[in-house]
């Protein structure tokens, strides 16, 4: 598996790769399959890598863009628990 960064081609191996276990909507994961059952990705696991990888890659160049830049302003991907907004 490669993955293209901004500056390089990242080569990955399942070897390289941590297992995560995390919680996700219904909705959410109505979604992932759709994209799977298209064909557009192998698998769940391989669709939610890229989203994840596209977040850091674009946030990361951000960083880049502007040295002020903080890892605190980084677009949250849901509302906290506590938020009723």
């Amino acid at each position: 598996m490669s993955y293209i960064s901004t500056t390089e081609v990242i080569r990955v191996t399942m070897d390289d790769l941590e297992t995560v276990n995390l919680r996700l909507p219904e909705e959410i994961i109505k979604l992932l399959d759709d994209l799977v059952t298209r064909g557009l990705f192998a698998n769940r696991s391989e669709a939610i890598r890229e989203f994840a990888r596209e977040y850091v890659l674009e946030n990361t160049k951000l960083k880049n863009q502007d040295p002020t830049f903080e890892t605190q302003n980084l677009r949250p991907m849901t509302k906290n628990r506590g938020d009723t907004a």
